[in-house]
């Protein structure tokens, strides 16, 4: 709801909508992997920090597909950026 209330108020269309849309679904799926593990955590504790993960995964299944079309568009848009910064720099 957040995402479209966002979208919506922003002006952009369907496209820019689903890509906050999987932007807000991977990042909450891994959030536990990505914030909260610990140089020091032992397997248990990583185990328990997969627990949401796996839970994400059992209502998703596209989320490891939505977490590579994520990464995908970051890195297209590094590119961009440092394709422009080069194209100023001439």
């Amino acid at each position: 709801m957040t995402v479209a209330l966002a979208t919506a108020a922003g002006g952009e269309g369907d496209l820019a909508s689903d890509k906050l849309s999987n932007l807000r679904t991977v990042g909450s799926g891994f959030a536990s992997l990505i914030y909260e593990v610990k140089v020091s955590d032992d397997y248990q504790m990583l185990q328990e920090r997969c627990r949401s993960l796996w839970d994400a995964l059992a209502k998703n299944s596209k989320l490891p597909q939505l977490l590579v079309r994520f990464v995908a568009c970051i890195a297209l848009l590094i590119i961009n950026i440092y394709l422009g910064l080069e194209k100023l720099q001439q």
